[in-house]
């Protein structure tokens, strides 16, 4: 068993980064390897921070894993050691979980980030099973992965407990609507691992303030720097850079809102990787069942930046 300081390493701002793709929709490591420099580059090296690999926003669901494999291990390249990558081996079938943690362990990923069963509304006792199942046969230190929508259950607090009591959990990003929830998680193993604010820079300064380790972020996929510097002034009490930051970027808030309003949470990872190809990061299209932005879309989106500050000469 890992002690459990080893995942410490889990926290700060943790990237959830996209899949680099090529045109045809097939994987693209070189795209994945420049994207991962791209972040880093642009401010994610600057402060304590982690990159999630074949995340939901990485579009787990549609990745095989010797297609999973060969993004972890360009990013891996991209990073060049700079920052921890944890390896998103997301899935139902607990053998296959279990495959790729072993593959994310063979090619050099800090850790992997593991998820509640889904398609089927799963029972308490399936959840803690599959968990047991596979915390016990794994090596790398585990992000724990709360997401409500994907897997039709609010991880109750009292599976959270028990699971932070395993050796090989280091932390758990909890994505739970109710930041009462938060709260209690944060106030039950927020000593024993790291709690990391999952509702991003939307629950930032507030979470921080609570305690919690990180937060994770999907607009750190064309703002790096914009989302480090939450984070920084969210540490620091220096709320009014916070809250400054955040009303700068209301164009994109309120466009990415009225797109997921639209169509869901699945249309996240289009806007994203449309938006990091304004910002100079062309890391492709996404691949079905998530479907492209519509062109009156894209100008939205790309007007919501402008507005943002973060095209042309207003660009940090």
């Amino acid at each position: 068993m890992t002690g459990p300081n080893d995942g410490d390493f889990m926290r700060g701002v943790i990237a959830i980064m996209v899949t680099g793709r090529a045109v045809s929709g097939a994987v693209d490591p070189g795209r994945t390897r420049s994207h991962a420099e791209f972040l880093l580059n642009h401010g994610l090296r600057e402060e304590e921070s982690a990159i999630v690999s074949t995340g939901s926003i990485g579009e787990c669901a549609a990745l095989s894993k010797e297609e999973r494999t060969k993004i972890w291990e360009a990013t891996l390249e991209g990073v060049a050691g700079n920052v921890p990558v944890i390896a998103g081996i997301n899935h139902t079938n607990p053998n296959q979980v279990v495959e790729m943690a072993k593959r994310a362990a063979k090619v050099g990923t800090q850790g992997v980030m593991l998820m509640t069963p889904y398609y089927w509304a799963p029972s308490k006792r399936s959840v803690k099973n599959f968990f047991h199942m596979i915390l016990d046969q794994i090596e790398l230190p585990v992000l724990l992965y709360n997401n409500i929508p994907a897997t039709q259950m609010d991880l109750p607090l009292e599976l959270i407990t028990e699971f932070a009591e395993h050796g090989r959990v280091g932390a758990i990003k909890e994505c739970t609507p109710d930041f009462t929830k938060l709260e209690r998680v944060y106030r039950a193993v927020g000593e024993s691992i790291n709690v990391i604010n999952g509702n991003g820079e939307f629950w930032e300064p507030y979470a921080s303030v609570m305690g919690c380790h990180g937060l994770v972020s999907g607009l750190v996929n064309f703002a790096p720097k914009k989302t480090i510097d939450i984070r920084r002034y969210s540490r620091e009490g220096n709320y009014e850079k916070v809250h400054a930051i955040k009303k700068d970027l209301q164009p994109y808030f309120k466009f990415f809102f009225e797109v997921t309003g639209k169509y869901g949470m699945s249309a996240e990872p289009a806007i994203l990787k449309q938006a990091a190809s304004l910002v100079g990061s062309k890391v492709g299209p996404v691949k079905a069942p998530v479907t492209d932005l519509s062109e009156a879309e894209e100008e939205q989106l790309k007007q919501s930046l402008e507005e943002s500050g973060l095209l042309g000469d207003n660009r940090e």
